[in-house]
């Protein structure tokens, strides 16, 4: 066998890997490999979790803890949903009420209305706590979550004084 039929050869066999990869890939993008909605929202959307609507988001919810605790609304990061708090939930849940919701697209919140940004998060969190009678809390989140955060406290504060809340220093 000759370099040149070698090389060849090399050159046919990375160019079937590189097809067959992008394929694959493609799968994955159409969302060919994913579980479906209620496959995943059966295994995940167990007890304590519910669903309420707010407006035209259903949210999925885990409110846990004593209703007469202090609150603690987590908010998670994108690209994640609100399992990203379940160990923190577990160890304060027993002395606080822990608040913690999928918002839309993420987990197995849904949105009938496309997203409208952070102004849209902010709003969905408002709402869900009037909704909850709950005006005094203390709010925690990671990453997008800590923007929303910071978002909702100068929404807050910018528009109402009924809402009491503190940022942590």
């Amino acid at each position: 066998m000759t370099v040149g039929r070698i090389l060849k050869t090399a050159g046919s066999a990375v160019l079937a890997v590189v097809v067959l990869l992008a394929l694959v890939l493609l799968t994955m993008r159409l969302g060919w490999w994913n579980p479906s909605y209620e496959s995943v929202k059966a295994a995940q959307a167990t007890a304590p979790s519910t669903f309420e609507r707010i407006g035209t988001a259903n949210l999925h919810i885990r409110d846990e803890g004593p209703r007469d605790g202090p609150v603690v609304v987590m908010l998670h990061s994108s690209m994640t949903n609100l399992r990203e708090w379940d160990g923190w939930t577990d160890a304060l849940k027993d002395k606080y009420r822990v608040i913690r919701f999928d918002w839309p697209p993420y987990g197995l919140s849904t949105d009938s209305a496309p997203s409208t940004g952070m102004p849209g998060v902010v709003a969905l969190l408002e709402q869900l706590m009037e909704k909850k009678g709950v005006t005094r809390f203390a709010l925690v989140g990671t990453s997008s979550g800590a923007t929303s955060r910071r978002s909702t406290l100068r929404s807050i504060r910018r528009r109402s004084r009924r809402w009491r809340s503190r940022p942590c220093r």
